[in-house]
This record gives structure tokens, C-alpha cells and sequence, in this order.
């Protein structure tokens, strides 16, 4: 037997909850001693704030939503694209 999605449209907008979320997470790591529980509380509500940037991002550019988020520049800068330094310099020429 298929189960069937239990399927509800979201009253608030996905940047709203996020930023409820994020200030939720800071006011915990408010009243959290100094702790791993109180950084991996900030680094959840930093996460957020990243994501809330995304999404604005995206909302605003959908013509660029498609562009990789690895360009052959990046990721020579990095050191992550392995090729003859030939290669290299004709990509990021």
C-alpha cells in the first residue's frame, strides 16, 4: 500500500522561519554556559543567517540560479583542479 504525503502550504516564507530559527538558536546559546552545546548552537544559527543569504540570493537572481558554484578559476585557486598547468592556464585565461 503507497502511502499518501501529507502535503500543507507554509504560512510563513522560508526566509521568516529561518531567521525565527536563528534567533531562537542565539537566545539558547544565550543561557548556555560556554560549551561545545553553546557553539555548535551558534554555528547552527550561523548556518541559518548563510542560508537566509542563499535564498535571497536565488529569489533575486533566478536567471543565475543555474551558474555552478565551482568555476574552473575556483577551484585552481583552491588547488582542487588537477590538470597540466597547460590545461590550467587556457581554462582560466
Amino acid at each position: 500500500m503507497i502511502k499518501k504525503r501529507s502535503r500543507f502550504k507554509q504560512t510563513e516564507s522560508l526566509e521568516a522561519r529561518l531567521q525565527q530559527f536563528a534567533t531562537d538558536m542565539r537566545r539558547r546559546a544565550d543561557r548556555a554556559p560556554d560549551s561545545e552545546e553553546r557553539n555548535t548552537l551558534l554555528e547552527k544559527a550561523s548556518n541559518a543567517d548563510q542560508a537566509i543569504d542563499l535564498e535571497r540570493h536565488l529569489r533575486l537572481n533566478p536567471r543565475r540560479s543555474h551558474a555552478p558554484l565551482w568555476t574552473t578559476s575556483a577551484l585552481v585557486s583552491r588547488g582542487l583542479f588537477f590538470g597540466t598547468s597547460r590545461t590550467v592556464g587556457a581554462w582560466t585565461s
